[in-house]
């Protein structure tokens, strides 16, 4: 009876925080998890036989990104490999190609970004003038350079991302440079630009588009957050807002997939859940201790994970800031990368002697699954007193959870794909 009793005044964040802590629980068992080897550490092993060879290298994994579609994975190592997943309707591993040194001897890949409406297609800067676009084509176990873009030879691209519409490319520079690519237009470059124009910023550090494509959101070395809009007419960008959002560099951004809050976190500690309606900071995460590596939000916008220096993954709710649970990942040396899958409440990290590691919660999914159709907060309609930039992008974010509904009503979207031959 007691039982009943306190279940019957549990309220809906209770509920949710509840199922957030199950799906962490799940992740925490050992019976879902699953290591994946990297085709490097096989190739270095039958090279390795000799009892006079030394100790095998290892290769810090730099960038990881999933296809929007969820059904391709890349990611790129320190000696300059880059290895392509393909996934299965259940995004499992399907097949996986591994190609080394695949930009020449001693270059390496920085930043990975998949083409939203090409399947098979993902672009890769890697601190050079050159951006440079591959196709992936699983049928003869190769990736296949596409396309080279060149720009001044002083321009040294380290991030390149696609926004979710895939009509534009951002490629953006330490120093600041932000250069504008229009995708349809054969990734003809439409500008350039210098964030200096805007703040008084010297080195960038993470660049993210919200799930619109209408705005870029900056972090920089200095703590300062910068909000760009993009008008589609003249193609030019021009300052939203600015705002000191950290007290040290901004390591990492991260949008919420229901287009309500952009989450930054930095190397000074702190973890902060920016309100996309208002541009004000919902909450601020400041118990972490250690700075932040990396960190991401899971498909349905219920969990935040944050990965530390000293490799822990600490989880929060992301509607409360609640702390949910830890995985402490000590053992592994290399800076830690995270990822949620597209459509799953699973996740991926970079981990130790050239593996993967894979961390899944299916029974929790479906009871966050169950919650995400009754929980998608609603925003007051546009008046005339209703004008803010804040407003307007959060306008942007309610035809994103439109457009979420639909993804997760047909995880397959890309199915049309499945028949085509690989190119």
């Amino acid at each position: 009876m007691t039982d009943l009793l306190q279940k019957s005044i549990l309220t809906s964040e209770d509920l949710l925080t509840q199922a957030c802590k199950e799906a962490i629980d799940s992740f925490k068992n050992s019976r879902n998890q699953e290591d994946i080897a990297d085709e490097r550490l096989t190739q270095i092993l039958s090279r390795s036989r000799s009892r006079f060879s030394g100790p095998i290298p290892g290769a810090e994994t730099v960038s990881l990104r999933f296809h929007p579609s969820g059904r391709n994975l890349a990611y790129s190592r320190m000696d300059g490999s880059v290895t392509a997943w393909s996934l299965d309707e259940k995004f499992n591993l399907k097949n996986k190609i591994y190609v080394s040194d695949i930009v020449g001897s001693d270059k390496l890949i920085t930043s990975i970004s998949w083409n939203p409406n090409e399947l098979n297609q993902f672009i890769t800067a890697g601190n050079t003038s050159e951006l440079i676009i591959w196709s992936v084509d699983y049928s003869n176990n190769s990736i296949n350079k596409l396309k080279t873009m060149n720009l001044h030879n002083r321009v040294k691209i380290n991030n390149c991302m696609f926004d979710p519409t895939g009509k534009w490319l951002i490629a953006a520079t330490k120093s600041g440079q932000l250069n504008l690519f229009e995708v349809d237009q054969d990734f003809k470059l439409i500008s350039g630009i210098n964030v200096s124009e805007f703040a008084n910023i010297k080195s960038l550090r993470s660049i993210i588009w919200n799930n619109s494509g209408k705005y870029l959101f900056i972090g920089s070395k200095c703590g300062l957050l910068l909000i760009l809009k993009l008008d589609p007419v003249s193609k030019e960008f021009s300052l939203v807002s600015k705002m000191m959002a950290h007290c040290s560099s901004i390591s990492t951004l991260s949008i919420d997939p229901l287009g309500r809050y952009l989450v930054s976190g930095s190397e000074d500690g702190s973890c902060v859940v920016w309100d996309l309606e208002s541009l004000t900071c919902k909450f601020h995460i400041n118990d972490l201790g250690d700075g932040i590596i990396s960190l991401d939000i899971d498909s349905l916008g219920k969990i935040i994970g944050i990965v530390t220096e000293h490799n822990k993954i600490l989880f929060y709710e992301l509607n409360t800031g609640k702390s949910l649970d830890e995985i402490d990942l000590a053992s592994i040396e290399s800076d830690v990368i995270l990822k949620f899958y597209p459509h799953m409440l699973k996740f991926i990290t970079s981990g130790k002697n050239d593996t993967l590691k894979i961390y899944t919660s299916t029974l929790a999914f479906k009871k966050l699954t169950g919650d995400a159709k009754n929980q998608l907060p609603s925003h007051p309609k546009d008046s005339r007193d209703q004008r803010s930039y804040g407003n307007r992008i959060s306008k942007d974010s309610d035809k994103d959870r439109s457009s979420y509904r639909r993804r997760n009503a047909n995880n397959n979207r890309y199915s049309r794909y499945s028949n085509r031959p690989r190119y």
